[in-house]
């Protein structure tokens, strides 16, 4: 991993400990700081330049606490993980400053620190980041047109199921592009980033979205249950194009499918700030679509704002969800915000899910969807009606549920 990683703390000795654990788990880029006015004058001087901060609560001179909200003010985009062995008051109070300062706070390490907490800290820190490419195995722009003009690009669908009982609630359309020569999908992360620097974003979500509600009208008409909703991520950008509900709409009526099935994903990684995008939002909510805030966790979105903006739908991003069975920290982050979306009646979504402990824990914060390849990966029309088929007759989640699964 080739993270950067500020630790504050004023024990000369827990900076040895985490530095020293963070060199065995591969990472060289390290420093440690003893005051948190020096880590500020650090970071205002290079914003960018931190994967990672690990902050410890309690210091002489500015707190952690005062650390947080100075962060806010200048805008720093990166993880933050608390150090503390401070009671669960003091915890609680730092996790709802970071929420309405738009931080993106990772998790939390109580004292004494094992390099197992570390690892998972370093973990979360990957997921919250932006998706890396691999520019070697990039597709040129020409080649992204190309599958999207020729029927290259598919959707492949991933299932969102109830918490309290397991039954399927939505599926989420995703981009691939099956190009002839390779012998599995093409992910986004190999041509997302192509389509949005060459502004074709537009012409692939409304390709994407016309093949994907196809494809959901072929599974409502071979699927028991019918009230099974559509979902498929809008980047913020296209907001400001006004003719994109309208769009949408045809699309929709096109394929005699009503608009109160489909839900617009849209990411918290970028901000919705002008009124265009706002209008947007606003106009597709008139129009019967659901709207949902696709990443929550990763910026830009406080808590007061999920009651003022349109959503129907929160989701919460896989770097909150991530060992949050083990992490009081993002359990309290869950909690107020499952507290919020129950108040504002708003569907909450965990996606990420990974492992049974988490997916158990994540179960009390009943009502909630869940998502995640623990329950299934990302899969073409045809393997995702086998797979249905089998979870409606299996349904392994309400044995989860109940404590039947170990």
């Amino acid at each position: 991993m080739d993270l950067k990683v500020m630790i504050v703390d004023d024990s000369s000795a827990l900076r040895r400990y985490l530095s020293a654990s963070l060199n065995e788990l591969g990472l060289k880029k390290v420093i440690q700081v003893d005051r948190a006015t020096k880590a500020l004058e650090i970071l205002r001087n290079d914003i960018d330049g931190y994967d990672l901060l690990m902050i410890d609560l309690h210091m002489p001179g500015m707190d952690g606490l005062e650390l947080l909200q100075e962060l806010s003010k200048i805008s720093f985009r990166g993880a933050i993980a608390i150090i503390s062995a401070l009671e669960q008051k003091v915890i609680s109070f730092a996790a709802e400053i970071a929420q309405e300062e738009r931080l993106k706070v990772i998790g939390s390490i109580r004292k004494p620190i094992s390099q197992v907490q570390v690892k998972t800290l370093l973990d979360r820190t990957v997921l919250s980041m932006a998706t890396e490419t691999d520019e070697l195995t990039c597709l040129t722009p020409k080649e992204v047109i190309t599958a999207t003009r020729n029927g290259q690009l598919i959707p492949y669908f991933q299932p969102i199921v109830s918490g309290v009982n397991g039954e399927i609630r939505i599926l989420e359309a995703l981009a691939r592009i099956d190009k002839p020569g390779h012998t599995s999908a093409i992910t986004p992360k190999q041509f997302l980033h192509v389509a949005e620097s060459n502004s074709l974003m537009m012409d692939i979500t409304e390709v994407l979205l016309d093949r994907a509600l196809a494809d959901y009208s072929t599974f409502i008409a071979h699927y028991p249950t019918k009230n099974i909703k559509l979902s498929i991520n809008v980047p913020p950008e296209l907001l400001l194009r006004k003719d994109l509900p309208n769009n949408f709409l045809n699309l929709v009526i096109k394929h005699g499918v009503n608009p109160h099935q489909i839900i617009v994903e849209v990411t918290e990684r970028t901000a919705i700030e002008n009124s265009t995008q706002f209008g947007t939002l606003n106009r597709l909510r008139i129009q019967g679509f659901g709207v949902a805030l696709d990443d929550y966790g990763t910026g830009f979105t406080n808590l007061n704002q999920l009651k003022d903006f349109p959503f129907t739908e929160i989701k919460l991003d896989r770097s909150l969800i991530h060992h949050i069975s083990d992490d009081r920290l993002l359990q309290i982050i869950s909690d107020s915000i499952a507290s919020i979306t129950r108040q504002e009646k708003l569907s909450l979504v965990a996606e990420g899910i990974d492992n049974l402990m988490d997916l158990q824990f994540l179960i009390c914060l009943n009502p909630i969807l869940l998502q995640g390849y623990l329950i299934c990966r990302p899969k073409p029309i045809e393997s995702i009606l086998t797979w249905a088929h089998s979870w409606n007759r299996q349904n392994p989640l309400k044995k989860a549920a109940s404590g039947q699964i170990h």
